[in-house]
């Protein structure tokens, strides 16, 4: 049980998002499992803050009358070693998205 926790502990102590009060992704470096390495502190601007990609809404002229609009790390930096994702969801009159699963969270 000590080794699983000290080894938990190391894991806590290499990650580099933890020093820092936010991690802007910089997608100039290699992406890691747990998304881009952080982009220099000096170096963030408030455009890494911004995200744009929701002001307008997507066509809904397909069968199901929607559209969805994604935003991931690689399009809104903010999101960078967070684990969380973004969506806008456009319904038109009489839209429905399909029945469907999630097998996972993926």
């Amino acid at each position: 049980a000590f080794a699983v926790l000290f080894t938990f502990s190391l894991l806590v102590f290499l990650s580099h998002a933890i020093e820092l009060d936010f991690c802007v992704g910089d997608p100039s470096l290699p992406r890691g499992p747990t998304g881009y390495s952080c982009k220099d502190p000096s170096k963030v601007t408030v455009d890494d803050f911004v995200y744009t990609g929701f002001r307008v809404g997507g066509p809904t002229t397909n069968i199901f009358k929607y559209s969805v609009n994604f935003a991931f790390s690689d399009t809104y930096p903010a999101l960078n070693g967070l684990g969380i994702s973004m969506a806008r969801l456009d319904f038109g009159v009489g839209g429905v998205i399909p029945i469907h699963t999630h097998r996972t969270s993926e």
